[in-house]
């Protein structure tokens, strides 16, 4: 059945991205409408799905993500399907390979609470190294978005300059938290 749906803003994508887009949009008094290429699942249907996985595919971090025909994963595309989505060669091209969770909410399903950021090198790509392109701007320009982000996503990190990441790159904002302590896992 056709619907007209009317928004002040858009959003493809309901990862932590389009989340803290909309939350901004939403914050100036914007209307908003979001968009997913997959369903909306609940947290119980997931462990489920992982639960009753056999022991061999445990370790795959998509197998609780079934896909859905409307919304496939790039794992179960023919080759040639994802070799357009995606061209990796070289001898460690299996290490980079990448995949998403097409259900609302995208990578936040599993995302592991990593956040690394590109460093300014990596910005600089053609002109340090002679491969790829630069970017159009400076690394001093994504900083604060990089830092807007962390924040609102709790990430934690060490207060003193010399322990931060990427080096020698001042950052816009402290981090949110300091650093959780190290744990040992005991061996008895």
């Amino acid at each position: 059945m056709p619907s007209t749906l009317n928004s002040d803003v858009v959003i493809v994508g309901t990862g932590v991205v389009g989340c803290l887009i909309a939350e901004q949009a939403l914050d100036a008094g914007l209307s908003v409408l979001m968009l997913e290429a997959g369903p909306r699942v609940s947290r119980d249907t997931i462990v489920e799905n992982y639960r009753n996985l056999p022991p061999t595919l445990r370790n795959h971090w998509n197998a609780p993500y079934p896909p859905k025909p409307w919304a496939p994963h790039l794992e179960t595309r023919t080759p040639t399907e994802a070799a357009s989505y995606l061209d990796l060669t070289g001898p460690n091209a299996k290490a980079y390979e990448q995949g998403y969770v097409r259900y609302a909410g995208g990578a936040t399903w599993h995302w592991a609470g990593i956040c690394w950021r590109m460093t300014p090198d990596d910005l600089r790509l053609k002109s340090l190294y002679g491969v790829g392109r630069d970017w159009a701007f400076s690394y001093d320009v994504l900083e604060p978005y990089y830092a807007r982000a962390e924040h609102a996503m709790g990430v934690c990190g060490p207060g003193d300059p010399a322990l931060q990441w990427p080096l020698r790159t001042a950052r816009s904002r402290p981090y949110r938290w300091g650093p959780f302590p190290l744990v040992r896992a005991s061996s008895g």
